[in-house]
Protein backbone atom coordinates (compact mmCIF):
# COMPACT_ATOMS: atom_id res chain seq x y z
CA UNK A 1 0.00 0.00 0.00
CA UNK A 2 2.49 2.26 0.77
CA UNK A 3 4.46 1.98 -2.24
CA UNK A 4 1.58 2.73 -4.51
CA UNK A 5 0.86 5.52 -2.71
CA UNK A 6 4.04 6.61 -3.45
CA UNK A 7 4.10 5.63 -6.50
CA UNK A 8 0.89 7.78 -7.32
CA UNK A 9 2.84 10.92 -5.42
CA UNK A 10 5.20 10.46 -7.51
CA UNK A 11 3.58 10.54 -10.50
CA UNK A 12 0.98 13.63 -9.52
CA UNK A 13 4.61 15.45 -9.17
CA UNK A 14 5.85 14.88 -12.67
CA UNK A 15 2.22 14.97 -14.16
CA UNK A 16 1.93 18.61 -12.30
CA UNK A 17 5.10 19.69 -13.41
CA UNK A 18 5.35 22.70 -15.02
CA UNK A 19 9.10 21.69 -16.17
CA UNK A 20 9.73 19.04 -18.93
CA UNK A 21 10.71 15.66 -17.34
CA UNK A 22 11.59 12.82 -19.73
CA UNK A 23 13.12 9.16 -19.17
CA UNK A 24 15.83 7.90 -21.82
CA UNK A 25 17.14 4.77 -22.48
CA UNK A 26 20.45 3.55 -22.81
CA UNK A 27 20.44 3.86 -26.13
CA UNK A 28 19.62 7.36 -26.39
CA UNK A 29 15.32 6.87 -26.97
CA UNK A 30 12.59 8.53 -24.93
CA UNK A 31 10.63 6.08 -23.21
CA UNK A 32 8.78 8.14 -21.02
CA UNK A 33 7.61 12.13 -20.95
CA UNK A 34 5.05 14.23 -19.00
CA UNK A 35 3.33 16.15 -20.90
CA UNK A 36 5.10 19.38 -20.20
CA UNK A 37 8.09 18.04 -21.96
CA UNK A 38 5.88 17.54 -25.44
CA UNK A 39 4.63 21.17 -24.66
CA UNK A 40 8.26 22.92 -24.35
CA UNK A 41 9.67 20.33 -27.11
CA UNK A 42 6.67 21.19 -29.17
CA UNK A 43 6.05 17.40 -30.58
CA UNK A 44 3.28 14.93 -30.03
CA UNK A 45 3.97 12.23 -27.85
CA UNK A 46 2.92 9.45 -30.43
CA UNK A 47 6.12 11.16 -32.60
CA UNK A 48 8.34 11.30 -29.78
CA UNK A 49 8.56 7.90 -27.66
CA UNK A 50 10.78 5.72 -29.07
CA UNK A 51 12.64 8.03 -30.54
CA UNK A 52 16.25 9.39 -30.11
CA UNK A 53 15.97 12.17 -28.33
CA UNK A 54 19.08 13.67 -30.75
CA UNK A 55 17.01 13.42 -33.63
CA UNK A 56 14.51 16.37 -31.98
CA UNK A 57 17.56 19.10 -31.89
CA UNK A 58 19.11 20.93 -34.87
CA UNK A 59 21.73 19.05 -36.54
CA UNK A 60 23.98 21.75 -35.68
CA UNK A 61 23.32 20.81 -32.12
CA UNK A 62 24.35 17.06 -32.61
CA UNK A 63 28.16 16.76 -31.79
CA UNK A 64 27.85 19.26 -28.61
CA UNK A 65 24.52 16.71 -27.55
CA UNK A 66 27.11 13.79 -28.02
CA UNK A 67 30.03 15.30 -25.46
CA UNK A 68 26.99 16.10 -23.33
CA UNK A 69 25.93 12.47 -23.67
CA UNK A 70 28.74 10.97 -23.31
CA UNK A 71 29.68 12.89 -20.16
CA UNK A 72 26.24 11.71 -18.83
CA UNK A 73 27.25 8.29 -19.14
CA UNK A 74 30.52 8.79 -17.18
CA UNK A 75 28.24 10.11 -14.34
CA UNK A 76 29.93 13.59 -14.91
CA UNK A 77 27.44 15.26 -16.88
CA UNK A 78 26.58 19.30 -15.87
CA UNK A 79 23.45 21.46 -16.50
CA UNK A 80 23.70 23.22 -20.64
CA UNK A 81 21.54 25.47 -22.42
CA UNK A 82 20.56 24.41 -26.42
CA UNK A 83 18.27 24.57 -28.91
CA UNK A 84 15.54 22.03 -29.76
CA UNK A 85 13.63 22.04 -33.06
CA UNK A 86 9.98 21.47 -32.96
CA UNK A 87 7.57 19.79 -35.21
CA UNK A 88 6.77 22.65 -36.87
CA UNK A 89 10.52 23.72 -37.62
CA UNK A 90 10.42 26.37 -35.15
CA UNK A 91 13.17 26.71 -32.39
CA UNK A 92 13.30 27.04 -28.71
CA UNK A 93 15.81 27.67 -26.49
CA UNK A 94 15.79 25.34 -23.40
CA UNK A 95 17.93 24.46 -20.53
CA UNK A 96 18.47 20.67 -19.69
CA UNK A 97 19.54 19.22 -15.99
CA UNK A 98 19.75 15.31 -15.90
CA UNK A 99 21.10 12.75 -13.80
CA UNK A 100 21.97 9.26 -14.11
CA UNK A 101 19.42 6.03 -12.29
CA UNK A 102 18.73 2.67 -12.33
CA UNK A 103 15.10 1.03 -12.86
CA UNK A 104 14.79 -2.57 -13.20
CA UNK A 105 18.31 -3.13 -13.39
CA UNK A 106 18.68 -1.32 -16.16
CA UNK A 107 20.52 2.16 -16.57
CA UNK A 108 17.80 5.25 -17.11
CA UNK A 109 18.67 9.54 -17.71
CA UNK A 110 16.10 11.55 -16.31
CA UNK A 111 16.17 14.88 -18.14
CA UNK A 112 14.35 17.79 -16.75
CA UNK A 113 14.01 20.89 -19.34
CA UNK A 114 12.88 24.33 -18.94
CA UNK A 115 11.77 26.51 -21.64
CA UNK A 116 14.19 29.60 -21.79
CA UNK A 117 12.94 31.03 -25.33
CA UNK A 118 11.71 34.31 -23.50
CA UNK A 119 15.04 34.71 -21.42
CA UNK A 120 16.56 34.23 -24.17
CA UNK A 121 14.65 36.72 -26.83
CA UNK A 122 15.31 39.32 -23.84
CA UNK A 123 19.04 38.38 -23.39
CA UNK A 124 19.66 39.18 -26.95
CA UNK A 125 17.35 42.24 -27.19
CA UNK A 126 19.30 43.50 -23.69
CA UNK A 127 22.35 42.76 -25.89
CA UNK A 128 21.35 44.68 -28.67
CA UNK A 129 20.33 47.59 -26.50
CA UNK A 130 23.73 47.73 -25.01
CA UNK A 131 25.64 47.96 -28.06
CA UNK A 132 23.15 50.64 -29.40
CA UNK A 133 23.56 52.59 -26.26
CA UNK A 134 27.56 52.00 -25.70
CA UNK A 135 27.55 53.35 -29.30
CA UNK A 136 26.14 56.21 -28.61
CA UNK A 137 28.28 56.55 -25.41
CA UNK A 138 31.82 55.87 -27.11
CA UNK A 139 31.06 58.28 -30.47
CA UNK A 140 29.00 61.09 -28.57
CA UNK A 141 30.27 64.67 -29.38
CA UNK A 142 30.94 65.71 -25.48
CA UNK A 143 32.93 63.44 -23.19
CA UNK A 144 30.79 61.15 -20.93
CA UNK A 145 31.85 59.37 -17.81
CA UNK A 146 30.76 57.92 -14.72
CA UNK A 147 32.66 57.66 -11.10
CA UNK A 148 32.05 55.79 -8.02
CA UNK A 149 30.79 57.77 -4.72
CA UNK A 150 35.24 58.66 -4.09
CA UNK A 151 35.67 60.29 -7.61
CA UNK A 152 37.47 57.05 -9.12
CA UNK A 153 36.54 56.58 -12.70
CA UNK A 154 34.95 53.68 -13.81
CA UNK A 155 34.04 54.28 -16.93
CA UNK A 156 35.00 57.02 -20.10
CA UNK A 157 34.43 57.68 -24.02
CA UNK A 158 35.86 58.25 -26.67
CA UNK A 159 35.92 61.70 -26.55
CA UNK A 160 36.81 61.73 -22.59
CA UNK A 161 40.32 60.14 -23.94
CA UNK A 162 40.94 62.31 -26.32
CA UNK A 163 40.44 65.90 -24.48
CA UNK A 164 42.42 64.41 -21.97
CA UNK A 165 45.28 63.45 -24.19
CA UNK A 166 45.90 59.93 -22.93
CA UNK A 167 44.56 56.40 -23.32
CA UNK A 168 41.41 54.64 -21.68
CA UNK A 169 43.99 51.84 -19.57
CA UNK A 170 45.82 55.30 -17.97
CA UNK A 171 42.72 56.62 -17.00
CA UNK A 172 39.95 53.73 -15.29
CA UNK A 173 40.33 53.89 -11.94
CA UNK A 174 41.77 56.83 -11.45
CA UNK A 175 40.73 59.71 -9.20
CA UNK A 176 39.08 62.11 -10.91
CA UNK A 177 41.21 65.03 -8.93
CA UNK A 178 44.04 63.59 -10.75
CA UNK A 179 42.45 65.72 -13.79
CA UNK A 180 41.58 68.75 -12.21
CA UNK A 181 43.35 72.13 -11.19
CA UNK A 182 43.65 71.67 -7.09
CA UNK A 183 41.10 74.93 -7.03
CA UNK A 184 38.57 73.14 -9.15
CA UNK A 185 38.62 70.12 -7.45
CA UNK A 186 37.99 72.16 -4.30
CA UNK A 187 34.85 73.84 -5.87
CA UNK A 188 33.96 70.34 -7.86
CA UNK A 189 33.73 68.45 -4.35
CA UNK A 190 31.63 71.37 -2.74
CA UNK A 191 29.18 70.68 -5.23
CA UNK A 192 28.97 67.48 -5.25
CA UNK A 193 28.65 67.66 -1.22
CA UNK A 194 25.72 69.45 -1.84
CA UNK A 195 23.89 67.52 -4.16
CA UNK A 196 24.49 64.80 -1.63
CA UNK A 197 22.55 66.87 0.82
CA UNK A 198 19.85 67.77 -1.97
CA UNK A 199 20.92 71.88 -1.78
CA UNK A 200 20.76 73.58 -4.74
CA UNK A 201 24.21 73.31 -6.78
CA UNK A 202 25.73 74.74 -9.22
CA UNK A 203 25.12 73.35 -12.82
CA UNK A 204 26.94 73.21 -15.31
CA UNK A 205 30.30 73.83 -13.61
CA UNK A 206 32.94 75.21 -15.23
CA UNK A 207 36.40 73.69 -14.38
CA UNK A 208 40.00 74.17 -15.32
CA UNK A 209 41.02 70.17 -16.48
CA UNK A 210 44.42 69.23 -16.60
CA UNK A 211 45.48 66.97 -19.41
CA UNK A 212 48.29 64.10 -19.01
CA UNK A 213 50.42 67.00 -21.03
CA UNK A 214 49.97 69.08 -17.89
CA UNK A 215 47.96 71.50 -20.89
CA UNK A 216 45.23 73.56 -18.97
CA UNK A 217 41.41 72.96 -20.68
CA UNK A 218 38.67 74.59 -20.27
CA UNK A 219 35.43 72.35 -19.47
CA UNK A 220 31.71 72.71 -18.73
CA UNK A 221 30.72 69.86 -16.65
CA UNK A 222 26.52 68.61 -16.21
CA UNK A 223 26.55 65.87 -13.64
CA UNK A 224 24.11 64.12 -11.99
CA UNK A 225 24.16 61.96 -8.72
CA UNK A 226 23.42 58.38 -8.79
CA UNK A 227 21.89 56.55 -5.65
CA UNK A 228 20.92 52.97 -4.81
CA UNK A 229 18.15 53.62 -2.96
CA UNK A 230 19.25 56.99 -0.62
CA UNK A 231 22.84 56.20 -0.89
CA UNK A 232 24.89 57.86 -3.12
CA UNK A 233 27.37 55.53 -5.36
CA UNK A 234 28.39 57.28 -8.18
CA UNK A 235 28.02 59.96 -10.73
CA UNK A 236 27.36 60.00 -14.38
CA UNK A 237 28.62 63.72 -16.31
CA UNK A 238 28.96 64.81 -19.45
CA UNK A 239 31.73 67.66 -20.31
CA UNK A 240 32.52 69.53 -22.99
CA UNK A 241 36.04 71.56 -23.71
CA UNK A 242 35.26 75.01 -23.88
CA UNK A 243 38.24 76.77 -24.39
CA UNK A 244 37.61 78.30 -27.41
CA UNK A 245 34.05 79.69 -25.58
CA UNK A 246 36.35 80.99 -23.12
CA UNK A 247 39.11 82.55 -25.25
CA UNK A 248 36.54 84.12 -27.43
CA UNK A 249 35.13 85.74 -24.21
CA UNK A 250 38.19 87.06 -22.62
CA UNK A 251 39.19 88.74 -25.89
CA UNK A 252 35.58 90.30 -26.12
CA UNK A 253 36.08 91.26 -22.27
CA UNK A 254 39.55 92.36 -23.32
CA UNK A 255 38.19 94.34 -26.14
CA UNK A 256 35.10 96.23 -24.33
CA UNK A 257 37.84 97.61 -21.63
CA UNK A 258 39.65 98.68 -23.90
CA UNK A 259 36.56 100.73 -25.88
CA UNK A 260 35.83 101.38 -22.14
CA UNK A 261 39.49 102.89 -21.63
CA UNK A 262 38.98 104.85 -25.41
CA UNK A 263 35.75 106.42 -24.64
CA UNK A 264 37.14 107.47 -21.42
CA UNK A 265 39.99 109.13 -22.92
CA UNK A 266 37.80 110.43 -25.74
CA UNK A 267 35.84 112.32 -23.12
CA UNK A 268 38.81 113.31 -21.05
CA UNK A 269 40.46 114.72 -24.40
CA UNK A 270 36.85 116.22 -25.13
CA UNK A 271 36.60 118.06 -22.39
CA UNK A 272 40.42 119.51 -22.53
CA UNK A 273 39.40 120.95 -25.66
CA UNK A 274 36.19 122.23 -25.09
CA UNK A 275 37.72 123.67 -21.75
CA UNK A 276 40.35 125.65 -24.33
CA UNK A 277 38.19 126.26 -27.08
CA UNK A 278 35.53 128.33 -24.75
CA UNK A 279 38.56 129.95 -22.57
CA UNK A 280 40.67 131.31 -25.39
CA UNK A 281 41.40 134.77 -25.68
CA UNK A 282 40.84 134.90 -29.05
CA UNK A 283 38.17 134.39 -31.36
CA UNK A 284 37.71 130.78 -32.82
CA UNK A 285 34.16 129.65 -34.79
CA UNK A 286 33.09 126.78 -37.08
CA UNK A 287 31.16 127.32 -39.76
CA UNK A 288 29.75 125.11 -42.45
CA UNK A 289 29.53 125.31 -46.07
CA UNK A 290 26.99 127.92 -46.09
CA UNK A 291 28.32 130.17 -43.68
CA UNK A 292 26.29 129.12 -40.83
CA UNK A 293 27.92 129.43 -37.60
CA UNK A 294 28.14 125.67 -35.63
CA UNK A 295 30.45 127.03 -32.80
CA UNK A 296 31.70 130.20 -31.48
CA UNK A 297 33.83 130.59 -28.44
CA UNK A 298 32.87 133.03 -25.58
CA UNK A 299 35.29 135.41 -27.05
CA UNK A 300 33.53 135.49 -30.58
CA UNK A 301 30.29 136.14 -28.74
CA UNK A 302 31.55 138.63 -26.64
CA UNK A 303 32.70 140.95 -29.73
CA UNK A 304 29.53 140.05 -31.98
CA UNK A 305 27.58 141.61 -28.65
CA UNK A 306 25.16 138.03 -28.83
CA UNK A 307 24.79 135.17 -26.85
CA UNK A 308 24.61 131.32 -28.16
CA UNK A 309 21.86 130.00 -28.86
CA UNK A 310 20.04 128.17 -26.21
CA UNK A 311 22.04 129.73 -23.47
CA UNK A 312 21.97 132.79 -21.41
CA UNK A 313 26.02 133.28 -21.76
CA UNK A 314 26.50 136.89 -23.45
Amino acid sequence: MEICESEEYLRTIIRSSIDGIAVVDEDGRIEFANESFFKIAGWPREELIGQFFIDVFPRECHEFLKGRWGELECGTGLSYETKIRTKEGGTRFIYISHSQTEIKGRKRYVAIIKDISEKKKLESELKISEAKYRDLFENAVDAIYMNDAEGNILDINKTGIEILGCTKEEIIGTNASRWFTPESWRLTQETMRKRVLGEPAEDPMIRQMVSKSGELIWAEIRSRLIKDGERPVGYQGIGRNINEKVRMQQELKEYQEKLEQSNKELMESEAKYRDLFENAQDIMYVVDNDGNFLEINQAGCQILGSKKRGTDRE
